[in-house]
């Protein structure tokens, strides 16, 4: 979370029992028993080093906090998984590569959206018109004219955007609170004129 400068916050498997794939057929197996020992172990050592292929269905996969896996995503990504015999383990392996890449291309964003942040800062900082020395007075004018117009929504919408820091959106909020104090200071003249006597209203030239 990150604060505007008109001062409101903004904006990171377990596997399940695979059903391992045959790969001797029943005929095969027959010829096996018929072979000597040793030959019948060599048969079992290369039946243990042949991978286990695809399980029915895929338990659920390990994901970073923060990441939500999109359904219809993974029923598809599935479907490939198991046309091409990945078990669950290679599987996730493709879910961690591909959460990888999209928290980097998270972070990238987050950067450049932070950079822009400060620099919008900095310019409405250094603004010409209401910047420099005056610029906490002029911000709180810029709040007051927030507050006189601006929705509850509105005021989120300068947040969560970061559009309360562009120089642009502070220029147009500090003139509104501009008029805001000038129509308060033109009520109060007129209310104050109001309460002359009445017989001065009714007969001014007396």
């Amino acid at each position: 979370m990150s604060e505007t400068i008109l001062g409101n916050e903004t904006p990171g498997a377990d596997g399940g029992e695979e059903n391992v794939t045959p790969v001797v057929e029943a005929t095969e197996t027959k010829e096996l028993t018929t072979e000597t020992t040793e030959d019948t172990d060599q048969g079992k050592d290369s039946i243990a080093d042949t991978p286990e292929g695809a399980p029915e269905s895929y338990a659920d996969f390990t994901i970073p906090e923060g990441f939500t896996l999109n359904e219809t995503g993974l029923a598809e990504a599935s479907d490939i998984f198991k046309e091409i015999g990945l078990t669950q383990e290679q599987a996730q392996r493709l879910v961690d590569f591909d959460v990888k890449h999209k928290q980097a291309d998270q972070d990238s964003s987050l950067e450049a959206w932070t950079k822009t942040m400060d620099e919008w800062r900095d310019q409405s900082a250094s603004d010409k018109e209401f910047g420099g020395a005056n610029f906490e007075v002029n911000i709180a004018l810029a709040k007051k004219g927030r507050d006189a117009f601006g929705s509850e929504d509105f005021n989120q919408m300068l947040d969560v955007t970061g559009i309360g820091n562009h120089p642009e959106m502070v220029r147009f909020l500090v003139n509104i609170g501009k008029a805001v104090s000038e129509d308060n200071i033109l009520q109060g003249s007129s209310s104050a004129s109001s309460k002359r006597p009445p017989e001065q209203i009714m007969f001014p030239n007396m």
